[in-house]
């Protein structure tokens, strides 16, 4: 189960800082670092990230998504999942939250902003799968 974690995580960790370059104009939205299938639009889903819903808690949420993979996957890899029940309840309670912000942010994309995002989908599926696997380790 903890590779599983480590692979979700490490793809969440992808998309954020994909998001991030290309908000920060470090990378474009077309960059070959991203399957086609998934870039961001210059359209639609770019506008994603300049919307009110992209900052909810003042810093962007792609860049909080960072520092949430990257805590997900250095406590998994580091095997602190199974030798702190503390930090694991701590993570799984943080993953629901992520999810239950995740339900709130697929509403806004749907009915709000009305743009398909398909990374922001792929990204809050992600983000299930976690908190479901983090739940069962």
């Amino acid at each position: 189960m903890v590779w599983v974690i480590i692979i979700l995580a490490g793809m969440g960790f992808y998309i954020s800082t994909y998001f991030t370059l290309v908000a920060y104009g470090v990378v474009s939205a077309t960059t070959r670092l991203m399957p086609s299938v998934c870039r961001l639009d210059e359209r639609s889903c770019q506008s994603v990230l300049y919307t009110p819903y992209a900052r909810l808690f003042g810093a962007p949420n792609f860049v909080l998504g960072l520092f949430y993979y990257a805590l997900i996957l250095v406590s998994a890899a580091g095997g602190w999942l199974a030798s702190s029940p503390t930090l694991l309840i701590g993570l799984r309670g943080l993953a629901w939250a992520t999810v239950v912000l995740g339900l709130y942010l697929t509403y806004a994309l749907i009915e709000r902003v009305r743009v398909h995002c398909l990374l922001c989908y792929a990204a809050h599926v992600i983000n299930l799968a976690l908190a479901i696997c983090l739940t069962l380790v």
